[in-house]
């Protein structure tokens, strides 16, 4: 996303955090929290990268009732390049991403990224487990692009396995409507 031209990916970057998460017995069920916190320090193409995500998410499961409804609700935010002109980069990189089981589609990445979702799921079958997902996204920054992808792929070469549209100064992606029947 700086717009420099290289042959061979040219990144060192070293990511930390915490992640906190809990279950709670509370009256016909249980109440689930997770917080998850990442910054990041390094070099981009010779730029310094500093750039942060954090993800939380609340929901509750009707442990008792017929079908074990579960709603949950949760937002992500991760960095993106406020100034692509200067010398430094700010969008949060994803080093090993993984297909994340509620979001189904890969024409978004966690980079440069709001996503604001609701779920509901019910389990009809002991076997079965039907989710339907809500989500909201925008990018942080205009100033940065829209990434796509499902991960780095490649040291050398034009495919680094992310793909950026720019934003044209527009921050909304738009909304998505997810379901899934899961069988096991």
């Amino acid at each position: 996303n700086s717009g420099l031209s290289a042959g061979r990916t040219d990144a060192a970057i070293a990511t930390f955090g915490s992640t906190l998460v809990g279950a709670y017995t509370t009256g016909p069920g249980e109440l689930d929290a997770t917080l998850w916190l990442a910054g990041q320090t390094g070099t981009w193409y010779g730029q310094q990268h500093r750039a942060a995500s954090v993800a939380a998410e609340v929901g509750y499961e009707w442990t008792k009732a017929k079908w074990r409804p579960w709603v949950r609700a949760g937002l992500l935010c991760a960095s993106g390049d406020s100034n692509p002109g200067d010398n430094e980069h700010g969008t949060f990189f994803p080093m090993l991403p993984t297909g994340r089981k509620f979001s189904l589609t890969a024409t978004y990445s966690l980079m440069n990224l709001n996503d604001r979702f609701v779920e509901a799921s019910f389990l009809p079958h002991a076997r079965v487990r039907a989710s339907v997902f809500a989500r909201a996204l925008s990018l942080v920054t205009a100033a940065d692009g829209w990434y796509s992808g499902s991960g780095a792929t490649q040291q050398e070469g034009r495919i680094f396995g992310y793909a950026m549209r720019p934003s044209r100064g527009a921050t909304g992606l738009g909304r998505v409507l997810e379901g899934s029947v899961d069988v096991r």
